[in-house]
């Protein structure tokens, strides 16, 4: 049996030793839910680190080509829905101005970031590389 396995056998036992019991549990790879230190072993809605820029644009070299889906290079650095629809419009638009099509185009919003929350941020960083919780965790 796998560590996820495990921790997901432990869970519909009643948890680990020390721990509350999951009500209900998603993720496998999630242990340590309702202490100071839980755990994700998986990469849930996040894609892998650095490979933002390894992955494809909606736009290929194939003249009839098109890729969407939420692995698609966009703004958008989920595996969400948002991104996988943030990508389907790059790709109709591709579409469109491959083919001088005269259509108008889907709406493409640059992710904004509010400059109001910078000062939170930095202090949210600098926490974080002395080994601070995050200001806001209360648990």
């Amino acid at each position: 049996m796998g560590a996820a396995e495990g921790r997901a056998e432990r869970h519909r036992q009643g948890g680990a030793q020390g721990q509350r019991p999951a009500l209900l549990v998603l993720d496998p790879g999630v242990d340590g839910l309702g202490t100071p230190y839980p755990t994700n072993d998986d990469e849930f809605l996040i894609h892998p680190v650095g490979t933002f820029h390894n992955r494809p644009r909606a736009a290929t070299s194939i003249p009839n080509f098109f890729l969407a889906g939420d692995y698609v290079s966009v703004d958008i650095d989920l595996a969400t829905m948002e991104g996988a629809n943030a990508s389907a419009r790059a790709a109709v638009n591709a579409l469109l101005e491959r083919t001088g099509s005269t259509a108008p185009r889907c709406t493409v919003a640059p992710l904004s970031r509010a400059p109001e929350l910078e000062p939170l941020k930095r202090h949210d960083r600098t926490r974080y590389r002395l080994g601070l919780r995050n200001a806001l965790d209360l648990g």
